[in-house]
């Protein structure tokens, strides 16, 4: 299991790649399938998710782990961005 950090390095869940994905209070909020990361609760889609790094709709990251950490240009612009969390 991996941490999960948004734009701010603040940690916002855990990660284990391929698999699942909790929230910081260990709750289970989705299971990763076909590279999409699906609600728990609901079944419906969440985001794409690609290695250890969470994506929004338009292909940003909106949470990374440092074990397949995005390229510094790609951080870069999230970190400026400020994006919000995919998981609530």
């Amino acid at each position: 299991m991996e941490p999960l950090y948004d734009s701010n390095v603040d940690l916002v869940g855990w990660i284990e790649p391929g698999w699942h994905i909790w929230d910081t209070n260990m709750d289970w909020v989705a299971y990763i399938s076909g590279g999409h990361a699906w609600s728990s609760r609901s079944g419906s889609w969440r985001c794409p998710v690609h290695e250890t790094t969470c994506l929004d709709r338009s292909g940003q990251v909106v949470a990374w782990s440092p074990v397949n950490a995005p390229a510094v240009q790609e951080r870069a612009a999230f970190v400026a961005a400020g994006s919000g969390q995919p998981f609530h």
